[in-house]
């Protein structure tokens, strides 16, 4: 009896030992270099959002944030990066949604699994997107658009940066019966570059890479995706407004971390990254550039994750993506 009250003392002190241990690890991070890895080139929404997220972090932490861009194969690239990293806090992924509600079901394969391979930190903001023409385009608005696309169908050239981008277009076209030529490109820049050059004629891009162009007149709005108008585009309408009702299609930059990571060092980052994108500093700095934050821990992202996802299966399946 004595032998096994010894037994059992010495396992309750060595789990407390661990615990204490675990916790003052959380309390001690970070002590160098957090690299927080994107999947998009540099100069685009998810880059600016990151750096700005990044430098207020860097002061919190007094470690430098790093943000690290890893562009291509539809954000798998990025997400592949931090799956393979150690759950120690200092590899985050700032990944978009779709990484996790609309790749898995449009790529043949994905070296992930959405719900159970990444520890949900949450959600930091809502992205609102633009249906965008250059200012040599006829169309002065959507309808005039959707007039030019039934005249020509062959001529509507569109493209935008990830997956995501095409499956808003794609239902829009469906509810506006026209049909385009879709030409996916690997960033905002990039899509930005090929409006301005006439690669194509119409683009689906987040408000950051094009609000300069929209106000000195190079590129014109003809709708945005958000349900009521936006504060920096007022005079834009929202596809609600001009008839198009059917809109599952959302965008928000999520923040990640490789699964395993302890509760502490979670509650702990979670914990910073909330007060960071809460600040009035953060959020005036992203509103400005046309980014809104919107918090949910990583509870509710899971939740919403849950729900998202196969809505947006039946969705792409619907609209025939399917690889």
């Amino acid at each position: 009896m004595k032998k096994q009250f010894k037994t059992l003392l010495g396992a309750l002190l060595s789990a407390s030992m661990l615990i204490f241990g675990l916790n003052a690890a959380a309390q001690s991070w970070p002590n160098r270099t957090v690299r927080l890895v994107i999947p998009f080139g540099a100069g685009g929404t998810a880059d600016v959002t990151a750096r700005v997220i990044a430098q207020d972090l860097s002061q919190r932490w007094g470690q430098q944030v790093l943000v690290d861009n890893k562009p291509g194969g539809d954000t798998v690239i990025a997400a592949a990066e931090v799956l393979r990293a150690a759950p120690d806090g200092y590899t985050l992924l700032m990944a978009i949604n779709s990484t996790l509600t609309l790749t898995p079901h449009t790529l043949a394969k994905v070296p992930y699994d959405p719900v159970n391979d990444f520890t949900y930190v949450g959600q930091l903001t809502s992205v609102p997107m633009l249906l965008l023409v250059s200012d040599t385009s006829p169309a002065k608005n959507l309808n005039d658009l959707i007039d030019m696309a039934k005249a020509r169908p062959s001529d509507l050239n569109a493209g935008g940066p990830a997956t995501v981008t095409q499956l808003l277009l794609e239902q829009f076209a469906r509810q506006a019966k026209i049909k385009f030529t879709w030409v996916p490109y690997k960033s905002g820049p990039d899509t930005t570059k090929a409006l301005m050059g006439g690669e194509i004629q119409l683009a689906v891009d987040a408000v950051p890479n094009n609000l300069p162009f929209i106000q000195n007149g190079k590129f014109k709005a003809l709708a945005v995706t958000t349900p009521s108008r936006l504060s920096t585009l007022p005079n834009v309408p929202t596809l609600l407004e001009l008839g198009m009702k059917d809109q599952r299609v959302s965008l928000s930059h999520i923040m990640l971390a490789p699964r395993g990571m302890t509760p502490a060092l979670l509650k702990k980052i979670q914990s910073d990254v909330q007060a960071s994108v809460t600040s009035d500093a953060v959020k005036d700095k992203l509103l400005s550039l046309g980014v809104q934050t919107n918090w949910r821990d990583g509870v509710e992202l899971a939740k919403s994750v849950q729900l998202e996802s196969p809505a947006t299966a039946t969705l792409v399946q619907e609209l025939g993506l399917k690889p």
